[in-house]
């Protein structure tokens, strides 16, 4: 990548957050700063309340108000990071739009207001559907679709089967399409792949997908985890039997991530792809559907662990797949997705969005947009210290901050002509967050990166005091006579 492309030079003596909202619109000169400045505090402290991350009462008070004004919406808090996340995919030639969902409960805090059911009647709280695009290598860029739904009733399910999809929250993952497709228009000369888990396995998204793919050479493909076995054009056979019947095309090796009962492991997986035709779902049969062409990727792993049920996805697509490797490369987009589950761990864990306390829901969406940023910055500071630790440390920190941050480390000021790198400054902030950095441990992780984050704006604050080009008058001691003057009186 281009650094010169990836970041603007000219915008360096501004921070991060005034970067990332530049072309912020909320209607007021005054509420765009605030903006700035609230998003400023809540990155130095990710874990902190909003009386912790602002410091002081006046402060407090007044982001208590910028989350009540009626013109601060999460949509125009969100407008500006978007436009930020476009410039950030230049150089990219093919990018990974990647959705899913996530509750966020609220069920701690009865009394706030216009919430909406999750699970179940006894838990409250909002619906979160982002979409985050990222490289092919894990790379992420932004958001450019976040979706704050409020459910409203707990429905039964086959009253919600024979809705149209308009009318059902599925359809947010016909919207998030909708608007990768939006944004591919920009970028008409990228491969843009949307990329869901099993809950978006959903006849209209490939629907519409197909169908844009026919009108406009630049529709963005998607890629989904199977959930349904459909029935294809012959009628005897059904997906899965069709992908079985295949001949293994290769094997893959991939990170299986850990869980609360196993660890991660690297597991061989067997690859079988096909064309497929799949037939119209039985009950709308009314509506004249006609049958859908795509691929399928079915990997099956080859030898589990004892106790362990082995890995088994099939993976469709309209992307055109024309040899074992293109098969083999789909499998690898996919894996990305795991990215956007790591991102979710930083929003509640990282960012406790969970925790805040704002008495409605209208003032939780647009706080929410908030920490939904902060959450990406945090997840890209990890993931670009591993992808490009030679770049300097400058290109993404202040120099208030990597300065700092080489102060406390070493002891002493920094007096080099060159900035560190951008991989040494990560895994100086991962150990103040309590990354051991020894050779077996690898890249340092999400949780480290914020806990080193919180202690680094202490410490960038405090070398701004003790470096400030300001004539400060000389300190002063309390003796037994009163104030003297240091300068003045060298002995007490």
């Amino acid at each position: 990548m281009d650094n010169k492309k990836f970041i603007n030079y000219k915008d360096l003596d501004l921070t991060w957050a005034e970067k990332e909202f530049i072309t912020a619109e909320l209607g007021d000169k005054r509420l765009n700063k605030r903006l700035i400045s609230i998003t400023q505090a809540f990155a130095q402290r990710p874990q902190a309340t909003i009386p912790q991350a602002m410091g002081e009462w006046t402060s407090s008070k007044a982001t208590y108000r910028f989350f009540d004004n009626t013109k601060v919406t999460f949509e125009k808090i969100l407008a500006p990071h978007k436009e930020a996340t476009k410039k950030r995919v230049v150089d990219q030639n093919v990018i990974l739009a990647i959705q899913d969902t996530s509750f966020i409960d609220y069920s701690s805090h009865p009394a706030t207001k216009d919430l909406g059911f999750l699970s179940d009647k006894n838990h409250q709280g909002l619906i979160i559907h982002p979409t985050l695009v990222a490289s092919p290598t894990g790379l992420p860029f932004g958001l450019i679709d976040l979706q704050i739904l409020k459910r409203d009733t707990i429905g039964v399910k086959a009253q919600r089967r024979n809705k149209p999809i308009e009318q059902k929250e599925s359809r947010k993952w016909l919207h998030s399409y909708r608007a990768t497709t939006s944004f591919a228009s920009d970028y008409p000369d990228k491969q843009v792949v949307n990329i869901a888990d099993r809950e978006g396995d959903i006849y209209d998204v490939f629907l519409e997908t197909i169908t844009q793919k026919k009108k406009f050479s630049h529709a963005p493909d998607i890629l989904v985890r199977a959930a349904w076995n459909r029935r294809v054009e012959d009628e005897q056979k059904y997906i899965w039997q069709q992908l079985k019947s295949k001949n293994i095309a290769g094997t893959v090796d991939i990170e299986i991530p850990r869980n609360k009962q196993h660890p991660s492991r690297i597991t061989t997986m067997e690859v079988r792809y096909d064309k497929i035709t799949v037939r119209p779902p039985l009950n709308r049969a009314s509506e004249k559907l006609k049958s859908l062409n795509f691929w399928a990727v079915y990997i099956h792993e080859q030898q589990a662990p004892e106790g362990i049920e082995p890995v088994s996805w099939m993976l469709l697509t309209t992307v055109e797949i024309t040899d074992v490797n293109k098969a083999l490369e789909i499998v690898r987009w996919y894996t990305c997705r795991w990215l956007i589950e790591i991102y979710f761990k930083v929003l509640k864990s990282g960012c406790k969005i969970e925790e805040r306390q704002l008495e409605a829901a209208h003032r939780l969406k647009s706080c929410l947009a908030v920490d939904s940023i902060i959450a990406w910055r945090i997840l890209f500071l990890t993931m670009i210290g591993r992808e490009q630790p030679n770049l300097p440390s400058s290109v993404i920190f202040e120099e208030s901050e990597w300065r700092a941050l080489y102060t406390f480390v070493k002891k002493k000021p920094y007096t080099a002509d060159s900035v560190p790198s951008l991989g040494q400054a990560i895994h100086e902030i991962a150990k103040l967050g309590g990354f051991l950095a020894r050779n077996s441990d690898g890249n340092p992780g999400i949780i480290c990166m914020w806990r080193g984050m919180w202690r680094l704006a202490d410490i960038s604050a405090t070398w701004k005091i003790f470096n400030s080009k300001n004539d400060c008058p000389p300190p002063k001691l309390m003796g037994r006579r009163g104030v003297k003057n240091i300068n003045k009186n060298k002995q007490m």
